[in-house]
Parts: C-alpha cells; structure tokens; sequence
C-alpha cells in the first residue's frame, strides 16, 4: 500500500488576518516614531519621576567626585581630561585620569 501525500491547502483567511495585523501594527506605530524627538532633559517627567532624576543625577556627581578624589589622595601628578561625544541617538561623557600610579582611570 502506497500512501499519497496531499499538500495543504493555502488557508486565504488566515494569511490575510496576519496581513491585516501587520498593516495595523505598522499604522499604528510609524506615526509616534516619526514624531518622537530625543529629550535632554526632565521636560515631559512627572513631578515625581523629576524629583528622581534630580536625586540620581546628584548621587552619580557625588561618587564621580569620590571616585576621582580616591585616585588624586594615590597619584598626586593625576591629569584628568574630559570627551564629551554627542551623537544623533546618544550622548556620552567620559572621564579618563592618567598619571604615574594610577596608570588610568575612568568612566
């Protein structure tokens, strides 16, 4: 005995469904994206997530300070040079410091 093999048929509703989703999906995205603008600071934060970022931002100046002080109290000749990089999508800061003992540092 043989056994014949049928392909499956092609289900039109259910492909269409997925299109029509994906379409959707699409419609209600690219809208938002295409307006959406980077945001250097706080604005559009509520009181409460502002009050956050303020707290945060004043702990990372504190343990930068602390964290260079730390290396400045080992190397006495520590040079520390500052980059700033600013990017469509993304800013950065770095903090190198560089002397005799400490070879080099940073964040």
């Amino acid at each position: 005995m043989s056994q014949t093999t049928r392909a499956k048929p092609f289900n039109l509703r259910l492909s269409s469904t997925i299109i029509f989703m994906a379409l959707l999906t699409w419609m209600a995205v690219v809208p938002f994206a295409a307006q959406s603008a980077p945001n250097d600071g706080v604005e559009g934060l509520t009181e409460e997530q502002a009050a956050f970022a303020g707290r945060a931002l004043d702990f990372m100046s504190e343990m930068d300070t602390q964290y260079f002080g730390r290396a400045r109290e080992i190397d006495d000749g520590l040079t520390v040079e500052t980059k700033d990089f600013n990017y469509d999508f993304a800013d950065y800061l770095l903090k190198v410091g560089r002397g005799p003992m400490v070879e080099k540092i940073g964040r």
